[in-house]
């Protein structure tokens, strides 16, 4: 309930911890989206994305290095988004971004770091959630990764030694197009889009 993005509730949060035990691993799944095509985005949208991601990441690379001598994970979970792009997540892109050039700096500095890019991932969270238990919705050319999937991958990842990773499932090209498409069925293939709505 502390909020990260300000370093006292870093603090705050740390010294709880420390209280209970020493801090072994920080992991931050944090996410706010505010998304909008870049024409209508405004400063206080890249800062309600940046919060909880890039700001909140800072303070806690900031305070682990001084207070946490013991950790052995700081890992942050990004998205495939940050790589690849998705229309109308400047914000999220580039949070993300942010968040994967504070682990690759902790990582030359010798302390751990892990910045995971997940693809759309069903059954919990947001994408589940948009998606109304639509587990084969394609999303971006991506299928979700159901929770079990990503669960068993996390090890794998976990256990590389190159600081930003990634886990999606890809879906399949599909071949043989009619060619009788509307140009709007198009845009809404090339984008990954099933429902008009």
């Amino acid at each position: 309930t502390f909020d990260i993005s300000t370093i006292e509730g870093c603090i705050a949060l740390l010294s709880l911890a420390e209280n209970v035990g020493p801090v072994g691993g920080i992991f931050n799944l944090a996410v706010v989206l505010r998304d909008g095509i870049f024409t209508n985005q405004a400063k206080e949208k890249f800062l309600e994305s940046f919060a909880p991601k890039a700001i909140a990441t800072k303070n806690l690379d900031q305070l682990s290095r001084l207070h946490c001598p013991n950790l052995e994970y700081f890992v942050v979970f990004s998205s495939v988004s940050c790589g690849r792009g998705n229309a109308g997540q400047s914000n999220y892109g580039m949070a993300n971004s942010i968040m994967e050039r504070i682990v690759e700096k902790r990582v030359k500095d010798g302390y751990p770091g892990k910045a995971i890019q997940w693809g759309a991932v069903g059954e919990v969270g947001l994408v589940a959630d948009m998606a109304e238990d639509k587990i084969d919705m394609e999303i971006g050319g991506t299928l979700q990764q159901r929770i079990s999937s990503c669960l068993y991958e996390l090890d794998t990842l976990l256990s590389t030694s190159e600081p930003i990773v990634s886990s999606m499932v890809v879906a399949e090209k599909r071949s043989g197009r009619l060619g009788n498409e509307s140009i709007l069925d198009t845009i809404m293939n090339i984008m990954g889009i099933r429902d008009l709505k």
